[in-house]
This record gives structure tokens, C-alpha cells and sequence, in this order.
């Protein structure tokens, strides 16, 4: 008996039969009957043959009525006052179903789940505005899915071989629980693949295991309460941004780790992520710019960029707040023509690994960067042969530069204006003859290097560094450390260098090394300052009389030399007659003096102290002098004259004036505090 003619209402009429009755034009496929017999019920309805190879979405065109519904039929449940009550709690659940058409639940409060499992939509979704339970497509494919605002009480899944060809944007959307896209495809490859800017997640997000887009995936602002893991995931967009989340805030840690790999930009400029940044063993590819840019970046905890993490293009920590440690063990940094790590003005509170296995093809910039722990470079190679391997100039290291235990760069090492709170240590370097070390105007507490690994010479640049003490394994010798002090360029010549390692020995306890540190630095300023030709000879000469300043013994002992042979001088001149006893400025002819060839009163050696002493006199000077027109024998047959005898008697007494002056300025280091 028809129901109208009993006087049935909606209320109590079946959901197929208020269907008919609202769409009298639509007659439903055998699929829509069941969908409206069974979703009253709570049932899943499963439309998936028994042949798994006959499920496939992506065959759905094969599959008949028996499998397909419109979209319509959807939209009537979800929206219809008096269908949608008739629901149960248990929602619409669907497997291996083919919806056609446009799904449009824009602006509707669905009271219950949907969940599309293995299902083919043919045509676009739209979940705008939307308020549900959870929603679910997993496994199922679509086109274009329009999310934005969506609210969600639950969970949203797009995973298990979910595959949707177009944009999934969920910009402004608000999930209570995870979103999670394990093993799903995002296929839009000239624009947006996956759109989520300024999602609020308060669970977590999971594009991994599987996970691939072709397109940008867009994370810009959003908030997630738990973690984002990518491991494993692919984000493909080599002429954009591969992965782009600007500002956006991880309350736990972000993986883009074992297995990740990016072909486009990953971007995280001013994002905060309140656990670790995990890119171990991922692979970033943006050969012509940024691979990973994560200026600004305040991570609480590590960043990992190691153990097998692999980038081809620009690293960017510029700007970055990092809570823990920086890892760069055996990382892998490609950027052959620019930086392959920038982290300028970075702060990183504990330590920096770079260190194990780590290579750069591409300067690594540490210029202004915070480290509040160590930089440990061991065994870490740095290649940029044409220009700045290690760069970290105005760096702050609270703790120790380690640069040693089979450490490589090819290019210049640069500690410019550095602040190194303990120990610059720079030994095991392989290959030093292809490292330029420049520690200019750096600071550091304690210098350990050795011999072997000293760079070329012209490959140091001293010029302003300053260290308080030499390590104990360091070489402490002067000879060696002069050596050192000369691998620095000759083009120009700096005294700083010298003054502080001269300061460092003697207040080390090496007063003698400081002394012949302080001579080198005269004969290189010689050498190689800018010093007047006329001042060198006179330059020299001091060199050579009081080690310029700093051997204030050397003049006496000149003096006793030119005293000595003055004495043996005047002796022979004695004995031969040529130096003659002198009475009012006139010679007193040999017959009226003793006929002695030396007379009793004469003393050559005291002869020629008083003519070299320019202040204390014995008076021989008064009394005696060389007749120039006498001559004799010195020794054997060698002759010598008076003429001789008073060219030396000049000299003598001149050179007693000079040396004379030139020990008592070096004993009071007058000369010290002019050169």
C-alpha cells in the first residue's frame, strides 16, 4: 500500500523514498539505494570487488552503477534538515565508490564523520567553510579539493594512496585533531599542490612515508600543536618552492629527515618550532639558489643537518635562534659558485658540529654568528679554492675552535675581528699549503697549533690578533715562532704581530725568546716596511751594535774589541818610535827622552782606553800622540805609520762616543721605545 495514501510524513517515510520525493527527476543507480538504505543503519558501505585489482580509483571509469553516486545524493544527506538526522552516529562511510560530479558542502555544519575509503571523485570537492566530525579520504582520488576555513573536530586524513590531481588548499582551516597524509599525492606541478596557509592543527601533521607532491607544498603561518614529520616524504617544484612555511609555528619538531627529499625551496624564514629541526638524511635540491632557507628560525632545541643530510644549493641559517646544538656531522653542502652554509649573525647556545665527515663545496659563513659553546671542525673539509672556505669574521665562540684531526680547506680560513672565549686550536690540518688563515683583529685565550700544520708562506694574516697564552704542545721556541710569523704576506708589514708574541713569552716566563722576537721584528720592518733608504744603513747598524735596544752588552763588547786592537796598535807604534812624547803641543825629539823603545811611562792599553772613554781620561792622551811622519813595522814585515796610527785615534775616539751613547739609550731602553 503506497505510503502517501496512509498519510505517511517525512519523518517517517525511508531516506530513499524522501529522496525520490525531493529529486523526482533522479532516478538513483542500485549504488545510491544501497548508500540510502544502509548509511540509516550505520553500516559501511563497501562497494569493493572482490578482485583487488578491480579497486583501483585509478580505473574508476571501468566501474558501473553498481559503484557509482552522484554527488548529489551526498549533499542531500549532509544538508537536508530532515535526511541528515536520520544518519547515525557512525556517519557516511563509503569504500570503493565512484562520486560524480561537484561535491559541494561549502558553508555546512555536517553533524557526523564522512569517510571516503578508496573512492573516485570526478569531480571537484568543496569543504569551504564547513564544519564536520573528521572527514577521511583515504586511498580515494580527486581533483581539486577546496578546504579553506574548514573546522574539524577530529582528524583529516589524506593518506593510504590518497591521490589528488590539483590544488588541496586549507588555508584558514582549524583541525582538533592530526592532519595526516602518509603515502598521499599531491599533484598540481604548476602551482599550489597541498595550500594550508595559517591552518591551525592542534594535533600533528604527517607528510611522510610515501608521502609526494608536485606543486608547492604551502605550510606560510600555520600552527601545529604536535609535530610535522616529512621523513621520507617528496616535495617536488624545481623552479619554486618546494616546501614553503614562512612563519609557521611547530610547537613540537620538525622532520625533514631519513629519507626526505625536496626538488625546489624549503622555506622557514621566521618560523619557531618549539623541539628540534631534523633534516638527518634528507636530500635538498635547488642548485641555482636556496635549498633550505631558515633565516630567522627559532628552533628550541638541535638542528641536525647530518648523517647523511645531503643539499645541493644554498643553506641559510641567517638570523637563526638555535635552543641547542648545531649538527653537520658527515653533511653533505653543494654550492660550488656561493655559500653552501650561511649562517650569519646565527645564535646557537650550545655547540656547532661541523665536524666527522662534514664537506662544503662552497664557503661556510659563521660572520657575526653567537656560539655558547664550541665549533668543532674536525676532520670536516672546506672547498672553495678561488675564495673564502670558512668564513667567520666577527664570530663570538664562548667556548673552543677546533680545527684539527685531519682538517681540510682549500681557500681562505677567516677569523676576522673572531672573539674565542678558550682555545683556537689548529692542528692535524691536511694539506695546509692550500689554506689561507686569516686572523686579523680576532681574540682568543689560548693559541695550540704545531709546525705541520702551518699554511704556505704569504698564507697568514696576523695583523691585530690577539691571544693571551701558547697551549703547551704549541711550539714555544723563538726560531720556530718567528718562522711562523714570517708565513705572512710580504706585500705590507705590521709590528702588531710580533708585539703580541713577544708579550705572550714574557709574560710567560720567556723574557729571552721576547727579546729575539722584538730583533726579527726590526730586521722584517727593515726588510719590508715602508722605511727610508737613507735610515736602513743606520738601521742596520743598530741592528747589528745593540740588537736594537734589546742587547744593551753588545757595545761593550764592540768597545773591547776596537780597545784591543788599539792596544796592540799603539803598542807597535810605541816600540817602533812613532808615538812620541808631546810637550806644548810640539813632539820631544827621541834624544832627550829615555832611550827605551817604550817609555816606562807609557801604557798602550790605558793609551787606548783614554782615547776611546769620552768623559773619563788617564792623561796619556795629553802627553802622547802618533808622529805622522814617523813610520815602523806592525808585525813581521808589515809596516805602519803615524798617518795610520792617527786615522784609527780618530776613529777610536769617535766610536767611543757612539758606543758609549748606544749602551746607556739601550740600557734605559731608549731605543726599545723608538723602534
Amino acid at each position: 500500500m503506497d505510503r502517501e495514501k496512509n498519510g505517511l510524513n517525512d519523518e517517517e517515510r525511508t531516506l530513499l523514498e524522501l529522496f525520490k520525493k525531493r529529486f523526482p527527476e533522479h532516478k538513483p543507480t542500485s549504488a545510491e539505494e544501497r548508500l540510502l538504505a544502509e548509511v540509516e543503519i550505520g553500516e559501511v558501505i563497501d562497494y569493493r570487488s572482490e578482485d583487488a585489482a578491480d579497486n583501483d580509483p585509478g580505473k574508476a571509469e571501468q566501474w558501473g552503477d553498481e559503484r557509482s553516486i552522484s554527488a548529489r545524493v551526498m549533499e542531500w544527506l549532509c544538508t537536508d534538515r530532515v535526511a541528515k538526522v536520520r544518519v547515525t552516529h557512525k556517519g557516511i562511510q563509503v569504500s570503493g565508490a565512484k562520486i560524480t560530479g561537484l561535491l559541494d558542502l561549502a558553508f555546512v555544519d555536517v553533524p557526523f564523520q564522512l569517510g571516503f575509503d578508496g573512492c573516485a571523485f570526478t569531480g571537484e570537492i568543496d569543504l569551504s567553510n564547513s564544519h564536520v566530525k573528521t572527514v577521511s579520504f583515504e586511498g580515494s582520488h580527486t581533483q581539486c579539493v577546496m578546504a579553506d576555513g574548514l573546522k574539524s573536530d577530529g582528524d583529516v586524513f589524506l593518506r593510504d594512496g590518497f591521490k589528488a590531481e590539483g590544488e588541496v588548499s586549507l588555508a584558514g582551516a582549524m583541525i582538533g585533531g592530526n592532519l595526516e597524509c602518509d603515502e598521499g599525492q599531491f599533484i598540481h606541478p604548476d602551482g599550489n599542490a597541498l595550500s594550508a596557509y595559517r591552518m591551525d592543527v592542534k594535533g600533528d601533521v604527517f607528510l611522510r612515508n610515501g608521502f609526494k607532491a608536485e606543486g608547492e607544498v604551502s605550510l606560510a603561518g600555520a600552527t601545529i600543536g604536535g609535530q610535522l614529520d616529512c621523513s621520507n616524504g617528496q616535495f617536488i617544484h624545481p623552479d619554486g618552492n618546494a616546501l614553503n612555511a614562512d612563519g609557521m609555528d611547530v610547537k613540537g619538531t620538525l622532520f625533514l629527515s631519513d629519507g626526505f627529499k625536496a626538488e625546489g625551496e624549503v622555506r622557514l624564514p621566521g618560523a619557531t618550532i618549539g623541539g628540534g629541526l631534523n633534516c638527518s638524511d634528507g636530500q635538498f635540491i635547488h642548485p641555482d639558489g636556496n635549498a633550505l632557507n631558515a633565516d630567522g628560525v627559532d628552533v628550541k632545541g638541535g638542528v641536525f643537518l647530518s648523517d647523511g643530510f645531503k643539499v645541493e644549493g644554498e643553506v641559510s641559517l641567517a638570523g637563526a635562534t638555535i635552543g641547542g646544538q648545531l649538527y653537520c656531522s658527515n653533511g653533505y653542502f653543494i654550492h660550488p659558485d656561493g655559500s653552501a652554509l650561511s649562517a650569519y649573525r646565527m645564535d646557537v647556545k650550545g655547540d656547532v658540529f661541523l665536524r666527522n665527515g662534514f664537506k662544503a663545496e662552497g664557503e661556510v659563513s659563521l660572520v657575526g654568528a653567537t656560539i655558547g659553546g664550541n665549533l668543532e671542525c674536525d676532520e670536516g673539509q672546506f672547498i672553495r679554492p678561488d675564495g673564502y672556505s670558512l668564513s667567520a669574521d666577527g664570530m663570538d665562540v664562548k667556548g673552543n675552535v677546533f680545527l684539527r684531526n685531519d682538517f681540510k680547506a682549500e681557500g681562505t680560513v677567516s677569523f676576522v675581528g673572531a672573539t674565542i672565549g678558550r682555545w683556537l686550536c689548529l692542528t692535524g690540518v691536511l694539506e695546509p699549503e692550500k689554506v689561507r688563515f686569516d686572523l686579523s683583529s680576532a681574540t682568543v685565550d689560548t693559541l695550540w697549533d704545531e709546525k705541520a700544520s702551518w699554511p704556505a708562506k704569504a698564507n697568514l694574516t696576523l695583523d691585530g690578533f690577539v691571544y693571551k697564552k701558547l697551549a703547551e704542545d704549541a711550539p714555544h721556541d723563538a726560531k720556530a715562532r718567528i718562522k711562523w710569523l714570517r708565513l705572512q704576506s710580504t706585500e705590507q708589514f705590521h709590528p702588531q704581530p710580533y708585539e703580541q708574541l713577544a708579550k705572550v713569552f714574557r709574560e710567560s716566563g720567556y723574557e729571552d725568546e721576547a727579546k729575539r722576537i722584538h730583533i726579527a721584528k726590526n730586521v722584517d720592518r727593515r726588510k719590508r716596511g715602508n722605511m727610508p733608504l737613507l735610515f736602513r744603513p743606520l738601521h742596520s747598524l743598530l741592528g747589528l751594535l745593540t740588537g736594537y735596544g734589546y742587547r744593551p752588552w753588545r757595545p761593550i763588547f764592540v768597545a773591547l774589541v776596537l780597545i784591543g786592537i788599539g792596544w796592540g796598535l799603539f803598542y807597535a807604534g810605541g816600540r817602533e818610535g812613532i808615538v812620541m812624547r808631546v810637550r806644548s803641543e810640539r813632539f820631544v825629539p827621541s834624544s832627550e827622552q829615555n832611550g827605551d823603545l817604550v817609555q816606562p811611562n807609557f801604557h798602550p792599553l790605558l793609551y787606548s782606553f783614554d782615547v776611546f772613554l769620552p768623559v773619563i781620561t788617564f792623561e796619556h792622551t795629553e802627553h802622547w800622540a802618533p808622529n805622522e811622519n814617523e813610520t815602523g813595522r806592525l808585525i813581521c814585515k808589515i809596516p805602519i805609520n803615524g798617518l795610520a796610527l792617527c786615522g784609527y785615534k780618530w776613529f777610536l775616539n769617535v766610536a767611543g762616543w757612539v758606543l758609549t751613547t748606544l749602551f746607556i739609550t739601550t740600557l734605559t731602553g731608549t731605543i726599545r721605545r723608538r723602534l
